[in-house]
């Protein structure tokens, strides 16, 4: 049974309106993306007229019962047609301004986004995912933050499967389980595609540890890195993988000496080639079945319906020489039949993280120090240089060493020299050389202390300068700050922030997303509240002087936005003389509920009115040209809703003639209430109307083929049980209104 619910409901047990005549109805769902509803139902039918935005509808899914919220409402001939998306997809409409995750595990991460959220909301959590991981959540939407495509989301930094039920969220490692089920060819499988999918296939990767800690070799290898034409390459983040810093005197509590931390990282990214399968393609099929209950191998077992989203089935195709087990990723899915319409299963368990985010490159850190530590690090170089005696020298006719010992196996500190560059290594004679100038221009350093740098690209982590010369600076921090007081300009991560004299925040300029689904769309100026934002023209003989022509005041919000317009509006916005004009080239829209509608359209020839249409302190009269002027008709009016048809026959020979109620008018009344008809005679004969029917009425008459007019006045659909409406306003704000005119 599927049910429909008002959109305030949470307790989905009791039953709802009961929606009889569900027609096209599909269940979508796409492991961590999708879960969705579509159907189509009749406008009549019951309960048809309660199906509205925001209304819930509860169906059977093929692990027990699912509520989704109705997103949209289509009507056509008749037709209504919704689509609705699990509630989880609620919170695509709630918010995250800035949570910063540090340490945490799954369920740790889950509360953290649950206990932010902009404003409170009842949905509960739940993880199984031990390892910890990082995440800086800013201006996103809950589900952006939970499974979007950002780098920060935790789908991508805690790996792992999302499942949503009712206002509830589990996050696990893997959904669903192997309940052996198989499909097999000339039984139960009557078809089935194969794509093989190398989009995702890594068979080189960087481990990064903690805190930027890589390896030596940078890289570990897969075995299977031959197959492909080039090596695919991926960075990955281990972050739990922590390096005892020997020049720092507080290292975190879990951090293990140096060498074992690279054998950690380097096991981890085998690990993730052996048990996550990194290195291969994957397969999806997508498979034709018949119910496994109907097959002769599953007859009265009624397997097919324990197999759920995320289980693993047995695929055999005998002739083809396939037999593999796949996970169901996707189906789709007939509530009101309650079975599968397509499944589709993937061959090789790919990773949780998305690694595609991931792939971006390893940036170089670059720190630029003020002149006086310039300074301070000149002397320090000095120092170092002028009391660095004990050193041995061997010099070779293709280079030079300098070491800390007279033997070249022992020797830890060494410096070389040769044809392709010099530099030095603190780990002995073959490496890796921290500090090196090689004869291709490069600079390998873990400091670089300079007073101006020119380039002509920099990419850097964070950039602190005097001077910086270059065509282009690519970084992900630039503050520009006045020298005599607190305003600054940062640019951070894409997003340009302002100061003002005091240090105070007070607005930002950023690229924007859509709230629902994350994808760019373009620019957004951010006012903070509290400080305006003003778009200005200074005055043409005072350069010193300017004034707001558009202003975003400082009680405005988020919740409470306001816009000012000070100045004047060239074009189809016009204010003067206390008269507002608007016009546009086709047509001109007014809401008076926040966008929700459009109650008022004015088009080039005509004027449309959607919604409830009221008249205070006057008529309704259209207008006509006389040979007297203008002459305006007043509107005919009852105390109920009526609409009405007129027409003219006459009763036959028979002296008795049945009129149909013309079709799209008997869609606009209803007929079940009592309708009336009445009837004008034509000639001497007495007419009357013998019988009412819902699609007709008969007319009678004592004479054949007597002459008559009828009008007919039926109840307004939907407006039936409407009497005299009393309306919201009181006698006082009706007079208030009414000496408020031409005021």
């Amino acid at each position: 049974m599927i049910y429909l619910y008002d959109r305030e409901e949470t307790n989905f047990t009791k039953n709802g309106y009961v929606l009889s005549d569900v027609r096209n109805d599909v269940v979508t769902w796409k492991l961590n993306s999708q879960f969705s509803l579509t159907f189509s139902y009749p406008l009549f039918a019951r309960n048809g007229d309660k199906i509205k935005n925001e209304w819930i509808v509860k169906v059977p899914v093929p692990n027990g019962e699912e509520a989704f919220r109705i997103a949209s409402v289509t009507t056509s001939m008749g037709i209504i047609t919704v689509t609705a998306y699990q509630l989880f997809w609620d919170l695509a409409q709630n918010f995250i301004a800035d949570t910063n995750i540090v340490d945490k595990s799954g369920s740790g991460a889950l509360d953290q986004v649950l206990n932010n959220t902009q404003f409170k909301t009842i949905f509960t959590g739940s993880s199984s995912l031990v390892n910890k991981a990082n995440a800086r959540i800013v201006r996103m939407s809950v589900v952006n933050a939970l499974i979007g495509g950002d780098d920060n989301s935790l789908l991508n930094r805690w790996g792992g499967e999302f499942d949503w039920h009712y206002w509830n969220i589990r996050w696990q490692g893997k959904l669903g389980e192997d309940r052996g089920v198989v499909f097999r060819n000339k039984k139960n499988l009557t078809g089935y595609s194969a794509e093989l999918n190398m989009t995702n296939v890594i068979t080189r990767i960087m481990p990064e540890g903690y805190n930027g800690l890589l390896l030596p070799e940078l890289y570990v290898d897969s075995e299977n890195i031959k197959k492909y034409v080039t090596p695919r390459i991926a960075k990955i983040s281990y972050t739990d993988v922590k390096a005892i810093d020997p020049n720092t005197a507080s290292n975190q509590d879990d951090a293990i000496p140096m060498d074992e931390a690279l054998e950690l990282l380097r096991k981890r990214a085998k690990q993730d080639f052996e048990d996550n399968n990194l290195d291969l393609p994957t397969m999806n099929y997508k498979l034709n079945v018949v119910m496994l209950e109907n097959s002769e191998e599953y007859k009265n077992k009624a397997v097919f319906s324990r197999l759920y989203p995320g289980d693993t089935a047995t695929f055999i195709h005998d002739e083809d020489g396939i037999n593999v087990k796949a996970r169901m990723t996707d189906y789709t899915w007939s509530p009101s039949q309650k079975e599968y319409l397509t499944v589709e299963f993937n061959s090789v368990a790919k990773p949780g993280t998305d690694i595609r985010d991931k792939m971006d490159s390893i940036k170089d850190h670059v720190e630029s120090i003020d002149n006086n530590a310039l300074e301070k690090a000149k002397e320090n170089a000095t120092d170092l240089i002028n009391s660095g005696f004990g050193g041995h020298v061997r010099i070779y006719p293709d280079r030079v060493l300098i070491m800390d010992t007279n033997n070249e196996k022992t020797a830890k500190k060494v410096w070389q020299w040769n044809l392709n560059g010099f530099g030095y290594s603190k780990t002995g004679i073959n490496g890796p050389y921290g500090l090196a100038m090689t004869m291709d221009g490069s600079i390998v350093a873990d400091f670089i202390t300079t007073g101006i740098l020119n380039a002509d690209l920099i990419k850097a982590g964070t950039i602190r300068a005097i001077d910086i010369v270059g065509s282009n600076i690519t970084g992900s921090n630039i503050t520009s700050q006045n020298t005599s007081n607190a305003a600054a300009v940062n640019l951070s991560n894409g997003t340009i922030n302002f100061k003002n004299r005091n240090g105070d925040d007070v607005g930002m300029i950023f690229p924007s997303n859509e709230g629902s689904t994350g994808k760019a769309n373009g620019l957004a100026i951010e006012q903070i509240p509290g400080y305006i934002f003003s778009i200005n023209s200074r005055n043409a003989d005072n350069d010193l002087v300017s004034r707001a022509v558009l202003k975003v005041p400082a009680d405005s919000s988020g919740s409470n936005p306001i816009l000012e317009i000070p100045g004047y509006i060239r074009g189809g916005l016009k204010s003067k003389d206390n008269v507002l004009w608007i016009t546009a080239p086709s047509q001109v829209v007014l809401s008076g509920n926040d966008g929700a509608g459009n109650q008022f359209n004015v088009y080039g020839d005509h004027v449309d009115v959607l919604g409830n249409f009221t008249v205070y302190n006057g008529s309704k009269n259209a207008a006509h040209v006389t040979r007297d002027g203008l002459r305006a008709t007043p509107a005919y009016e009852t105390a109920e809703s009526y609409l009405g048809d007129i027409g003219e026959s006459n009763t036959g020979e028979q002296s008795s003639i049945t009129i149909q109620i013309d079709e799209l008018f008997g869609d606009t009344i209803n007929t079940d209430y009592d309708y009336q008809v009445f009837i004008t005679p034509y000639s001497n004969a007495t007419i009357w109307v013998e019988k009412r029917n819902s699609d007709s009425f008969v007319v009678r008459s004592n004479k054949p083929n007597a002459q008559f007019g009828w009008e007919l006045k039926a109840k307004r659909r939907g407006y039936e049980n409407e009497r005299l409406i009393k309306m919201d306003m009181t006698y006082s704000e009706l007079k208030e209104m009414i000496e408020s005119e031409g005021k």
